[in-house]
C-alpha cells in the first residue's frame, strides 16, 4: 500500500498517509479538518533488489569523445 505525502491548503500542515487511492481521496487534515489536501510529489525509496545487481556492475560513465 502506498504512502502519500500530503499538504493541507488551509493550514499548511504536512502529513504522511498510508492508504489505498480510494481512501486517499477521502482524507482530511488531522490539524484543522480541511479536506483541501494536496499530494507532494517526491522521490520513491526502493529497498532491496531481486536482480542481484549492484552499483559495481553498473555501466561506466560515457565519454564525450572530445579531448
Amino acid at each position: 500500500m502506498p504512502i502519500y505525502e500530503l499538504v493541507c491548503k488551509a493550514c499548511g500542515h504536512e502529513e504522511n498517509l498510508l492508504c489505498s487511492w480510494e481512501k486517499r481521496q477521502e482524507a482530511v487534515c488531522s490539524q484543522c479538518g480541511s479536506d483541501g489536501l494536496t499530494q507532494k510529489y517526491t522521490s520513491i525509496g526502493i529497498i532491496g533488489s531481486k536482480s542481484g545487481a549492484s552499483s559495481a556492475s553498473a555501466a561506466p560513465p560515457r565519454q564525450s569523445g572530445f579531448t
